[in-house]
């Protein structure tokens, strides 16, 4: 049995100080609330009809490296990461593998309000571009199928090399 939780959404733009409880509340139940009850709905079925498989969870580089203005987004995928790998350790004796996907900005219906965001990044990203949905299916396919059947508690960033984009301005010859 394979599973996949993929439900989310951005929020509004607020710095860290400023956000507003109800609006970190609304992110975090969606993102955050909404993918541990599915998880744990499908992973109690499959423990009750003893069949291995698969939950994939789709998570975010912002779970992993913070963006700037949005607290309650990036705070939800990093809980989701962590969601994750509890799961996995948790499910790993039933054979029920759980990964996450990590995607930095990808080309859907969530990210045409953000051009300014997603030209932005376009530019720190090593491969100049934004993800395809297709590049993050594919990865998704992957962690649920059995090729990835040793693999489980992991992030998978599908990124285009953004978080590898970490510049150190300092001179070390000096």
């Amino acid at each position: 049995m394979v599973w996949s939780t993929n439900a989310g959404i951005l929020g509004e733009s607020c710095s860290a100080v400023d956000c507003r409880e109800t609006e970190i509340i609304k992110i975090l139940d969606i993102n955050l609330l909404g993918a541990i009850n599915c998880a744990q709905l499908v992973a109690k079925k499959m423990i009750d009809a003893k069949v291995k498989g698969s939950i994939v969870n789709i998570s975010s580089v912002a779970g992993i490296g913070a963006c700037y203005s949005y607290l309650p987004y990036n705070v939800s995928k990093a809980g989701l990461d962590m969601v994750t790998k509890q799961f996995a350790l948790e499910l790993g004796p039933y054979q029920i593998r759980v990964n996450s996907v990590n995607p930095a900005t990808v080309v859907t219906p969530m990210v045409t309000n953000l051009k300014n965001t997603a030209k932005g990044l376009t530019s720190q990203t090593p491969m100049g571009r934004v993800a395809k949905v297709e590049e993050v299916v594919w990865p998704v396919l992957y962690l649920l199928s059995d090729y990835s059947s040793m693999v489980t508690g992991q992030l998978h960033p599908v990124d285009g090399g953004l978080l590898s984009n970490i510049a150190v301005k300092y001179d070390f010859s000096k």
